[in-house]
């Protein structure tokens, strides 16, 4: 039995709960070893997703993630609304099973696994995800360097 996935957001037009639920029934149970809950929340001033190692639990802010984009076009490109989701979640995952190791960046190493996770589960989703997460990766980028300004002022 994996994590438990907890939900509390708004309702975006797409079940998130069902992504990260078929993400995590695809790992395999030395992966999600240590990992309690993965929670589905609305916001976070500074962050799309986080993990909580004293927890065990990832959180995954929904509105951050897909709140921009009209529930219409999640339910229509939902092959891009998969791949955003797990790379969310697939970052983090990344985070937990590191959490021991500290002889590396983390950062990076989360960057670099970031599908690893994610793409077990994506049957035929598998092609359009490599595009995907590749195009994703410069506007996550991005999108951290707006933050870190955001917070130094």
């Amino acid at each position: 039995m994996g994590p438990k996935v907890i939900e509390n957001y708004k309702d975006i037009g797409v079940d998130v709960g069902h992504i990260v639920r078929r993400i995590l029934s695809h790992l395999s149970p030395d992966i999600l070893e240590g990992l309690h809950e993965v929670r589905l929340l609305e916001k976070h001033d500074h962050a799309f997703a986080c993990y909580k190692r004293e927890e065990g639990a990832i959180e995954i802010y929904v509105a951050d993630l897909l709140g921009y984009l009209p529930g219409i076009l999640l339910k229509l490109f939902y092959p891009f609304t998969y791949v955003v989701v797990g790379m969310a979640v697939g970052h983090e995952l990344d985070h937990h099973v590191t959490r021991n190791n500290h002889g590396i960046d983390r950062e990076v190493s989360a960057e670099a696994n970031i599908m690893r996770y994610v793409y077990p589960s994506l049957g035929i989703f598998k092609p359009a995800a490599r595009i995907i997460s590749f195009g994703g990766r410069p506007l996550r980028r991005l999108w951290e360097k707006k933050i870190q300004k955001m917070e130094n002022g």
